[in-house]
């Protein structure tokens, strides 16, 4: 018995030159100023994500580094982008599978010029297993972990959570096992598990791969995440499994077997949202009115990019809904047929 397989953290850099930097902070004037991380300072708060960007600053001084490099005869690459910006997707977005929102706003992103790569996504589903198989120790006769790193915290005289891989490092890959009822009630996140009520026990598998072992895996753009999540999670099953003489143990094989769900709830959570349009649409009118200001075509380039959108928007539709996938929905699950997106 299972969950389902659905994303728990996702985060996207933003990269790109001088002019794309200004532009990333002109398009964040009206936005919501919240604290920042320390490698981006800058924090606003958006509908259903948060962009955190570096101080000019600092992306100057990267400038200079490179020009002194090149000046010095350093054969470096020909790209000129450099780390702008972190885009951080809300929890109620990603447990809603509202992947066609995800990429709207990288889409967005990159009509001003950002170019973009996954730095780190949590693969998560829910069984309902016994924590105990991890306080007695009886897991370690049957686990296999190309890592030979791990940790267990403990509490109350039980094993809360347990970790494979390295837990302090997280370059690559890391496992979470833990208690999902505890830390929901830490985080009162209660809409994560209020459909496992008849569940004895609520424990989290979680996958956490950094930027490391993404690329490793040839995930880079948001498009290689969404249409390799499928191979991702069995390649995460196969690095870490739990097996009786050679044969992968029951739970596991439920585990590694998962598909991608719709989560009503959430959905419903997250279309409750109050969205302050009237502030999209003031940042809308400043950059039309700046464009019209530096360029008479800038009226009909607007319309030539908004049709643009509308025009990719349903030709990737199109070619998802002939080639890629045929789905049906039952009780709120996606049946595969192929490697389905979503």
């Amino acid at each position: 018995m299972n969950s389902g397989l659905r994303f728990d953290w996702l985060s996207i850099s933003l990269d790109g030159g001088l002019d794309t930097y200004k532009r990333l902070l002109d398009s964040s004037m009206e936005l919501e100023v919240i604290p920042g991380l320390p490698m981006y300072p800058v924090g606003y708060g958006c509908d259903g994500y948060r962009l955190y960007l570096q101080d000019g600053e600092s992306i100057r001084e990267l400038i200079r580094k490179k020009e002194d490099r090149l000046s010095d005869g350093a054969m470096l690459s020909l790209s000129n982008a450099y780390p702008l910006g972190l885009l951080v997707f809300d929890h109620l977005v990603l447990w809603a599978s509202d992947m066609d929102f995800v990429q709207s706003v990288i889409w967005g992103y990159e009509e001003m010029g950002c170019e973009h790569h996954v730095t780190r996504v949590d693969l998560n589903t829910l069984v309902d297993l016994d924590m105990k198989y991890f306080s007695d120790g009886t897991y370690k006769e049957h686990v296999r972990c190309r890592s030979d790193k791990g940790a267990m915290e403990w509490g109350n005289g039980r094993a809360e959570t347990v970790y494979f891989g390295d837990k302090r490092a997280r370059k690559r890959l890391l496992c979470r096992i833990y208690d999902k009822r505890k830390e929901v009630g830490v985080s009162k996140k209660l809409y994560m598990i209020d459909e496992f009520d008849e569940w004895k026990h609520v424990t989290s598998v979680e996958f956490e791969l950094r930027r490391d072992g993404l690329k490793r895996w040839n995930i880079n753009t948001i498009s290689d995440l969404i249409d390799g999540v499928y191979r991702l999670w069995k390649r995460c099953c196969e690095w870490l499994k739990f097996e009786n003489d050679g044969e992968v143990q029951e739970w596991w094989d439920e585990v590694r077997g998962v598909d991608m769900v719709k989560g009503i709830t959430v959905v419903r959570t997250y279309e409750e949202k109050v969205i302050d349009i009237e502030r999209l649409y003031r940042v809308l009118r400043g950059y039309v009115n700046t464009a019209m200001t530096y360029d008479e075509r800038a009226m009909s380039r607007i319309i030539e990019m908004v049709e643009g959108c509308e025009k990719r928007d349903k030709d990737r539709r199109v070619r998802y809904e002939t080639e890629n996938f045929k789905c049906s929905i039952e009780g709120g699950r996606l049946e595969r047929d192929k490697d389905i997106p979503f």
